[in-house]
């Protein structure tokens, strides 16, 4: 922790990105013995780096690392590489960008067989589809590019081994919904009610443990809200099972 505050607000912002190339360089250079290649890998992922380098101006110093390692020689035909540029361009809502790294990192991981990776890419690709409609004015590209995010959510949660993952993209359903529910086609609508219910259903009938992560938690909790407020399109939809248990959950709030 007082590492991460030194790096991160006490040196001089360039000299603390030098540091973390030059540790990136070394790890992978030492990459033979044992510990250095695992973090060598943690200084690659967005989730680790982000906390690393300089409060001010962070977006740029992130895309300026992840534009140093594009051209080094470890991330040539990396999959993981591209996939952490791709979520680091998302962050940085250059969305046009993040979707040529993670169409890159696909690629790379078909090529590979690489499925573990695979998975990561999808899971991310379906938030990029849903952060990607942002500025779309047509709100039928806007459903297909909904309607394509939710089947990569829905065939990773008939997938226990994704546990909360797909629920982490779900909770932007809610984004969508704010955005483009009430410019859609009433069977539009319904179907999205419909992927909203199944989300609901999942989070609702959850394991413990699983009911205990924070975005299975939030999908409850908006989805109840969502499906409450849109009352007859759902009974309409045949969820009345899920609008008694929505009704309960939004009474105990």
């Amino acid at each position: 922790m007082l590492a991460r505050h030194i790096l991160c607000r006490v040196i001089e912002p360039g000299i603390a990105f030098e540091a973390l190339k030059a540790a990136q360089q070394y790890c992978y250079e030492m990459r033979a013995r044992p510990g250095f290649e695992r973090v060598w890998h943690e200084l690659m992922r967005f989730a680790q780096v982000q906390h690393v380098l300089p409060e001010t101006d962070r977006k740029r110093w992130l895309l300026a690392y992840y534009e140093w390692m594009k051209n080094e020689p470890f991330s040539k035909g990396n999959a993981d590489f591209w996939l952490q540029y791709g979520v680091a361009r998302l962050f940085s809502k250059d969305i046009e960008e993040a979707g040529r790294c993670l169409e890159t990192a696909e690629t790379i991981a078909k090529r590979q067989n690489n499925s573990a990776v695979l998975e990561r890419i999808h899971n991310h690709y379906a938030r990029f589809l849903i952060e990607s409609v942002e500025d779309e004015v047509s709100a039928d590209t806007a459903f297909t590019f909904f309607t394509d995010a939710n089947r990569i959510v829905a065939r990773q949660m008939s997938n226990d081994a994704h546990r909360h993952y797909p629920f982490r993209i779900a909770k932007n359903y809610v984004f969508f919904y704010d955005q483009f529910f009430a410019r859609l086609e009433q069977n539009q609508k319904l179907l999205f009610l419909q992927a909203c219910d199944r989300v609901f259903q999942r989070a609702v009938n959850a394991s413990q443990d699983l009911q205990a992560e924070r975005a299975v938690k939030e999908c409850a909790r908006d989805f109840a809200r969502l499906l409450v407020a849109n009352r007859a399109l759902a009974s309409e939809g045949g969820f009345s099972d899920s609008l008694v248990q929505a009704d309960h959950l939004t009474r105990r709030k």
